[in-house]
């Protein structure tokens, strides 16, 4: 039996196409990961659609049945019980609708419900013409989302950056649909779909309705033409068509007409582009990275491609546009010649050599001109970026391949020209009409760069700077970079511009002048165009012109200029005679007028472009061109060319110096007149000019262009004083004459253009927003100020603005010309209909929508000054005003007129929201509401946008008490969690509870219908309940450890005083408490759905949860535990066969469920961390820590590199050093850049931890990045009263040393790990980081000589040494490959050398000296942080001394790994250690002053201190290991001294058991503490027996004494000897053997003495024990014992 029929709610033929676009914008556009997945299973679903493209469901006579009995029997809704009975009138209208559409029955019916559902949104619109809205809205989703899928494909012209799984997924969807023939469907589509014809059949029946609906069907209609159209462009784009689809698309064009105005429409546009980009080359030329693949065009392989093609442009059969057919032909010709060059010629000689006549027939059908005329003046063209650069392309593709032809055209423009000038001469009749190809060429040059809407500057390729750029450009410490040569192709375009302008013949001097305007459109052009007049009226090229000049030149220009106005002032007639303006022209012919138009027009574009242009015409003395001008406007001109002149001038007038003076000049020269001379019978000027020659011409372009002067002057200068002297200075007779004369009679002007009529109120209006927008109403506004003039008195003008306000807050003419404006706008915008000057009554009706709402804003400060002062001025407020009669409609409809731009709201946002701004201004008065209710109400329309306003009002305060409500829930939950006693909730339940309070809100929020404005709400619900989760499961944990387990006697104590077993936590087996693990997965998996659920947006709802995310994670990390040296004793047999722990699991299984969110997740955290707001990026950063040191498998790794999330995360750091310098001043900004700093370090620092991210951030180029921040380079002084640290700095705002030490620690360390981790680089790492060392050299040497005794200096110091001991190695620069000159090796290794000396001057300093002991004395007695600083300091200097000694032994190491070359860092003297240790023995030996090498002496002491350290920390170490098993038995004092070392007030305050827990955490910090420093007493005893034994070797054994007789070295080279020797602070190195000619015999035999002395049995015995207690399972086991032998068999031996 048959399925019963059902209707579908939202319609068959639009709710699934509107989702589907809507999943295609996510998933493209907003590009949100969780979207990807979507789209490819929505895709699956709609193939289909895509396939049988805009078919409609047929009708069926099942259906139609079914639908006739609708009204008795019903139908079955879908989702919905039951069935439901139809209205016969909707029955109807669904058969009408099933024959308007030619669509099926039930799908007629579902659009007309759903016509229904949406009738809401659309006001006074029935069911059936919303339907009707809805069936082409449908058609537009799948059109658009057509254009889309195929726009993200990966092609040649551009990349979307998008996923390269969403990229793989729409390109092989497309693919298919290509391979169905896409084209062939688009292409009958575009054909098919008439707007004329769909309106006729929408007419007969009805379809239509209000204007706004026939606008908005004929818009859907429109658009998806266009969309299907743009389909194939976008697709021709990205790859090739077929043979056949290119010549089925050549087919279409073959019949395509133009519009009435001579343009291609949209569509037709499109597809011409389209056709354009198949025959693209270019790309093959430009593409170096894909290359091979582009090469595999069938453009360049397809001989039967290229065949067909030809031979279908080269049939004579003339296009409906021929000039259409020529655009195609010349690409094809511009094609064959690129494909001439890239590929084998052999195999397309037939028909590449063909490419010069098909040239010649594209321009025989004066290619240029269509260009011009129908492609560039398209509606559309300069809206899309690939067509201007397409046609781009095509231009100068001709001018660079066919230069030959270039110059054909010239020739015979220079021969047509030739021949017209003869048949002038001889009084001859000029020729036949002559070709004008080089013309039309130069006017489309023109054309197309006039505009540049998207600031591509294109029009820099015909500039080639005849100055070179920087020479060069150094990146890093290493690389030079040299300027290249400009590419032949712009070399070629910039000898085309200069060579069209050599012995130019006059026929093509206006055009020539027209493409240089439109090639100087941008700074730089501008810059180049005015450079190349500059220079072509120099000596020069005069020469090369001939005696005259070059005519397209400043001099030139400006000379005529200067001819002309003294002409013409010559004829000028006195100032009482009227009738000169209507004296025959004189002076100026109309070809000279052109001329001199083009001249001013290119002038205009590169003055208002360059501010260097400006100001260098405006300085030369001889040109003069502001005196000139304003010159000439007195003179008796055409209005047209003095509108030129003005706007010449308002390009000049926006340098606000030039400005200035231009005021003055203008008042000088009177182009209004602003001074009555008494004598003077009749007015002069502008107004005139405007009064009696522009009204009676019926044209008003010198108004238009000195409003547009006026506004620019009064943006750029404003003088107060402007016409002192000769009247009441300011701005008073222009603005009367803008208001009274310009805009006040506008409207009652006759216009022979009607577009003018608007043009000329938009000018004005602006002058007057600006004037009103900068004016703020002060005191002396109010007050009459008195001036004298020509011995009278008189008041002074007040502000423009004053006056303004005063006009606006009356019942002015200029208040109701403007509220007048405003209802003509709206009727005008009702029609919705084009009409000419659209644009500029937009424009006009917004200025004036912007005058009403600057005075609102400024009314009642205005008002009140005005109530305060003497004035007798009456105004009211302009909400009073606004409710007056409208003297047209008799009726009070002002504010409903305002209001009436809402509804045009999609068509004109900035109108409505200038609207939506005054209403919201005025309805704020509680008298006016009840009126504005009124008013609204009377329409119908309004009326019901009124009601749905209301219904969303409610549903806004439903969500406010919901998310109050919400909110309060929240903090009840945490007050209860917080302060509620531990024993009224127990572990279990609290668990429990919270568990299932986590997963309700959960499942509410993560419903499809969960309104998204609570999402802030839950979040932090969410965030609060993980963090005690985590609190309570962790504590419960520790307490399952304390319990004892059978057959272990001895338990160590956790943080909060729980034990662990010291074999570890094998016996944790028991999963993770009440909760339990399978409970704690789902919180996991809701949070990341939760995450997921956010998209794009609501970054701050994610912060929240990636909180929670981090509490969560922290329940799976091991508590730290007691290093109490037991641990090691195990094998590493029983370390790997112990069983996996309750951590270890959960931790596992938790990254499992991470990863199976796979790269949506990744996306969305890394986004984060890479932007956004500074809390989202930290705890991001964060979140990306922690799981990068937990993942196992390197995913999250792998994406972040793969991706570029961790490249944009280094190369951030270059943006961060700006932010970070300014945190370096005494009183900077907000620290939260510096926190943002810290966390992207830290994050930084954990990926290098792992070889590959190691590996990954060195291709990263992080130290390079961190090598050019200039912060590094700004350390402050340090505090020496602090010296001690006895000064305490702000709790919270450290001082800018400590702010300094919190930006550099963080880089130091990362390089350190970087050394560290880089295995199989360790070459290239330690020179990347040794180009870090040296960018900030200085500031390295400052910390290594810096004698400050702190905390942070110390840290400075052990991280530095640490990196100079693994980087600053013998031989480096060696190893690296990179090509490095004698020069810089030698200042390099000077830099080295400075390292590797301070280094060594460290020890000196830091193996007991009186300055760190004076420190230690003062600081026994300290009490609170001190003792923390203390360990942090005691800790710092063994690390120092352990990397010391390091890079000793790596320095001896490196440099002579063999015995009897050893090289030695230390003279054989001990006598530093006897001057520590006691009195010499041999006073009198004679002391070597000239070593500079510190003695063995150092290392001797620091072995004895070292192991006197060792004993000290040891017996430390095992009484806190003693008192931590034993916290309840120690003495309350002790407790509290604890206690006092970690809570640095408050002890007293808290209970006997949290000081316990307090007490044992600070056991565990100083049991760890002292494990980390007997690990570096060890390794600093094996490094100084090391180094002790390898030099008493050499100099008992090896060295020969200089004063011996065997030693020839000293008598023969001791100049050479010296000179090495002293060299030894430039010598990196450190290459000692030629110093050893200084060691004595005496010095020799010394050293046997006092070695044997001071390695004595008490010490000897000393680090055998060392190595009895601690080596034996911590370090390498007899090393010590082996040394002591060597040593002590050296010092038996007897020389001979």
């Amino acid at each position: 039996m048959a399925a019963p029929l059902a209707v579908i709610s939202v319609a068959s033929l639009w709710g699934p196409y509107k989702d589907l676009w809507q999943t295609v914008v996510n998933a493209i556009w907003k590009r949100q990961p969780e979207a990807i997945h979507l789209l490819d299973q929505v895709l699956k679903k709609h193939k289909p659609d895509f396939i049988s493209l805009f078919r409609n469901p047929s009708k069926n006579a099942q259906q139609h049945e079914k639908i006739q009995k609708a009204s008795t029997e019903g139908v079955a809704i879908q989702g919905q019980q039951g069935t439901r009975l139809l209205p016969e009138q909707l029955i109807r209208e669904a058969f009408i609708l099933s024959n308007l559409f030619d669509i099926g029955e039930l799908a007629a019916v579902e659009l007309l419900l759903a016509g229904e559902h949406q009738q809401p949104y659309f006001p006074g619109l029935t069911r059936g013409l919303v339907a009707v809205l809805l069936y082409w809205d449908g058609k537009r989703c799948i059109a658009n989302s057509l254009r889309t899928l195929i726009q993200s494909r990966r092609g040649k012209t551009w990349t979307l950056e998008l996923s390269p799984e969403l990229v793989s997924i729409t390109t092989h969807f497309t693919d298919e649909l290509m391979e169905q023939g896409l084209t062939h469907k688009i292409l009958t589509l575009v054909s098919q779909i008439d707007l004329n014809t769909e309106f006729e059949k929408l007419q007969r029946e009805r379809g239509l309705g209000s204007e706004k609906h026939r606008k908005e069907v004929a818009d859907l209609i429109k658009e998806c033409r266009l969309s299907l159209a743009e389909s194939l462009f976008v697709w021709t784009c990205q790859s090739p068509l077929s043979r056949d689809d290119t010549l089925i698309l050549i087919t279409y064009l073959e019949k395509v007409t133009v519009e009435a105005d001579g343009s291609l429409d949209n569509v037709n546009l499109a597809l011409l582009m389209a056709l354009l980009y198949c025959f693209d080359v270019g790309c093959v030329e430009q593409g170096a990275e894909d290359r091979e693949e582009l090469m595999q065009l069938p453009l360049l392989t397809d001989r039967q491609y290229i065949a067909a093609v030809h031979t279908r442009l080269q049939e004579s059969q003339p296009w409906k546009l021929p000039g259409l057919q020529a655009t195609v032909r010349l690409a094809w010709a511009l094609a064959l010649r690129g494909i001439s060059q890239l590929s084998d010629v052999t195999a397309f000689a037939e028909f590449t050599e063909a490419d010069e006549a098909m040239a010649e027939l594209a321009i025989a059908d004066n290619v240029f001109l269509f260009l011009t005329e129908s492609v560039m003046r398209a509606g559309n063209f300069y809206q899309e970026e690939f067509y201007i650069r397409r046609i781009h392309d095509l231009l100068t593709g001709f001018l660079a391949v066919m230069p030959m032809k270039v110059k054909q055209l010239r020739n015979r423009a220079d021969e047509d020209a030739r021949m017209i000038h003869m048949s002038i001469q001889m009084g001859n009749e000029p020729p036949l009409p002559v070709r004008r190809d080089l013309e039309h060429l130069m006017i489309s040059i023109a054309e197309l760069y006039k505009k540049d809407p998207f600031n591509l500057e294109l029009a820099l390729e015909y500039w080639c700077p005849s100055e070179p750029l920087q020479s060069s450009a150094i990146m890093g410490s290493y690389i030079g970079i040299t300027h290249q040569r400009p590419p032949q192709r712009q070399v070629v375009l910039s000898k085309f511009v200069r060579q069209m302008g050599d012995l130019l013949p006059s026929t093509i001097y206006i055009p020539y002048l027209k493409m240089l305007r439109g090639l100087a459109s941008g700074p730089q052009c501008a810059h180049y165009c005015f450079t190349l007049l500059k220079v072509n009226g120099s000596s020069h090229a005069e020469n090369i012109q001939g005696a005259g000049g070059s005519p397209v030149s400043w001099e030139h220009f400006f000379h005529s200029l200067m001819l002309y106005h003294e002409h013409l002032r010559k004829d000028l007639p006195s100032a009482d005679s009227i009738q000169y303006r209507h004296l025959p022209l004189r002076g100026i012919t109309q070809k000279e007028q052109d001329g001199l138009i083009a001249f001013l027009d290119l002038s205009s574009t590169i003055v208002k472009w360059s501010e260097n242009a400006r100001l260098a015409l405006c300085e030369h003395p001889q040109w003069t061109p502001v005196v000139v001008i304003l010159g000439l406007l007195q003179c008796s001109i055409p209005p047209i060319l003095k509108a030129k002149l003005l706007d010449t001038l308002t390009s000049f007038g926006k340098s606000p110096e030039i400005a200035a003076s231009l005021w003055q000049s203008l008042e000088y020269t009177q182009v209004l007149q602003t001074v009555r001379v008494p004598s003077q019978r009749q007015a002069i000027g502008i107004e005139v000019e405007l009064n009696e020659i522009e009204s009676r011409c019926e044209e008003y372009p010198l108004t238009i262009a000195f409003c547009r002067l006026i506004s620019t002057l009064v943006e750029s200068s404003f003088p107060s004083n402007l016409g002192a002297g000769l009247r009441p200075p300011g701005f008073d007779p222009y603005l009367q004459f803008l208001r009274d004369s310009v805009f006040l009679r506008f409207r009652t002007r006759a216009y022979r253009r009607a577009a003018e009529k608007w043009e000329v109120a938009e000018a004005v209006l602006q002058v007057f927003y600006k004037l009103l927008r900068d004016y703020e109403p002060q005191l002396e506004d109010f007050v009459d100020q008195y001036l004298e003039l020509q011995g009278e008195e008189v008041i002074a003008y007040k502000p423009p603005g004053f006056n303004l306000m005063y006009h606006l807050l009356n019942e002015s003419p200029m208040l109701e010309l403007c509220l007048s404006l405003l209802e003509e706008g709206v009727k005008q915008l009702d029609t919705y209909a084009p009409f000419p000057g659209k644009k500029h009554l937009e424009k006009s009706v917004q200025y004036c929508l912007g005058l009403l709402n600057l005075t609102l804003q400024k009314e009642n400060v205005f008002m009140n000054y005005l109530r305060e002062s003497h004035l007798s001025l009456i105004v009211a407020s302009l909400e009073q005003l606004l409710q007056g009669i409208n003297p047209r409609t008799k009726k009070a409809d002002h504010v409903v007129n305002i209001a009436r731009y809402l509804y045009h709201g999609t068509t004109n946002p900035e109108l409505a929201f200038e609207s939506s701004k005054i209403l919201c201004c005025i309805s704020c008065s509680a008298n006016i509401q009840v009126k504005l209710t009124g008013d609204f109400t009377q329409d119908q329309e309004i009326n019901t946008i009124l009601q749905y306003v209301v219904e969303r009002n409610k549903l806004l305060q439903c969500l406010y008490a919901k998310r109050h409500a919400l909110e309060s829930w929240r903090q009840l939950v945490e007050i209860i969690l917080t302060a509620c006693p531990q024993d009224l909730i127990q572990p279990e339940e609290r668990q429990l509870i919270i568990r299932d309070l986590l997963q309700d809100v959960h499942d509410k929020i993560l419903d499809d219908d969960a309104a998204q404005e609570l999402m802030p709400v839950v979040a932090g619900a969410v965030f609060t309940l993980t963090a005690h989760l985590s609190q309570s499961v962790r504590t419960e944990q520790k307490q399952l450890l304390a319990e004892p387990i059978p057959g272990h006697s001895q338990f160590v104590l956790m943080l909060d005083g729980s034990f662990t077993s010291p074999l570890g936590s094998e016996g944790m087996a028991v999963g993770f408490a009440s909760i339990g693990d399978s409970s704690l997965h789902i919180i996991l998996k809701k949070i990341l759905d939760f995450i997921l659920k956010t998209g794009g947006g609501f970054q701050r709802v994610r912060t929240h949860l990636y909180g929670s995310l981090l509490y969560y994670l922290q329940i799976a990390q091991r508590p730290d535990e007691p290093d109490t040296l037991e641990a090691a004793k195990k094998t590493m047999w029983e370390h790997l066969t112990a069983p996996e722990d309750a951590f270890s699991k959960l931790q596992r299984e938790n990254m499992a469920i991470i990863e199976s969110y796979g790269s949506a997740l990744m996306e969305v955290v890394c986004r984060d961390a890479c932007g956004g707001h500074e809390i989202g990026r930290m705890l991001a950063l964060a979140l990306l820590d922690r799981i990068v040191s937990v993942d196992k498998q390197q995913q999250w790794l792998v994406y972040l590199s793969n991706s570029g999330y961790l490249k944009v995360l280094v190369d951030s750091l270059a943006d961060d050093d700006l932010k970070l310098q300014s945190l370096l001043t005494p009183q900077p900004p907000l620290l939260k850049a510096l926190y943002t700093y810290e966390s992207k370090m830290a994050f930084l620092t954990k990926v290098a931890k792992i070889q590959q991210g190691a590996l990954e951030l060195l291709r990263s180029g992080v130290t390079v990045r961190l090598a050019q921040c200039r912060v590094y380079d700004m350390r402050p002084e340090t505090d020496q009263q602090g010296i001690f640290g006895m000064r305490e700095s702000p709790v919270f705002y450290p001082a800018p040393v400590e702010r300094y030490r919190q930006i550099l620690l963080p880089a130091l360390q990362l390089c350190q790990v970087i050394l560290t981790s880089s295995v199989t680089q360790h070459v290239q790492a330690a020179g990347q980081v040794l180009q870090f060392l040296i960018s900030h050299s200085d500031t390295i040497q400052a910390i290594l000589r810096c004698q400050e005794v702190s905390a942070g200096s110390f840290q400075e110091l052990a991280l530095l040494t640490g990196i100079i001991s693994k980087a600053a190695l013998p031989g480096v620069l060696d190893d690296l490959d990179i090509d490095i000159n004698e020069g810089m090796q030698i200042e390099l290794q000077g830099h080295i050398g400075r390292f590797q000396r301070q280094c060594l001057g460290l020890l000196t300093r830091f193996s007991g000296s009186d300055r760190l002991r004076q420190f230690k004395l003062q600081d026994d007695h300290a009490e609170g942080d001190r003792v923390n600083k203390r360990d942090e300091m005691e800790l710092a200097m063994q690390q120092i001394c352990a990397n010391v000694m390091q890079y000793c032994q790596s320095l001896m190491l490196k440099n002579a790994p063999a015995f009897e070359h050893t090289i030695c860092l230390f003279t054989p003297s001990l006598s530093e250690s006897f001057n520590r240790d006691g009195p010499r023995q041999d006073t009198q030996a004679p002391v070597i002053q000239y070593w500079r090498l510190p003695g063995l002496g150092i290392i001797v002491y620091l072995l004895k201190q070292s192991a006197n350290d060792f004993f000290s920390y040891y017996d430390s170490h095992r009484q806190s290991v003693s008192k931590l098993q034993n916290v309840e038995q120690l003495p309350p004092d002790e407790i509290k001294e604890l206690c006092q070392s970690v809570l640095l007030a408050g002890v007293d305050k808290i209970s006997t058991a949290q000081k316990y827990i307090v007490a044992r955490r600070r056991l565990v910090k100083l049991i760890n503490n002292r494990a980390k420093l007997l690990s570096l007493c060890c390794y600093i005893i094996e490094m100084c027996l090391f180094i002790l034994w390898r030099h008493l070797e050499h100099y008992l054994l090896y060295c020969t004494p200089a004063d011996s007789q065997d030693s020839l070295l000293a008598s023969r080279i001791p100049l050479k000897s010296r000179k090495i020797q002293d060299s030894f602070s430039s010598d990196p190195n450190l290459d000692f053997r030629s110093g050893l000619s200084r060691v004595s015999q005496h010095d020799i035999d010394q050293l046997q003495i006092e070695a044997t002395n001071s390695f004595g049995e008490s010490l000897q015995k000393k680090l055998l024990d060392i190595e009895g207690l601690y080596s034996k399972v911590r370090s390498r086991y007899t090393f010590i014992q082996a040394l002591i032998r060597r040593i002590r068999g050296l010092l038996r031996i007897s020389r001979t």
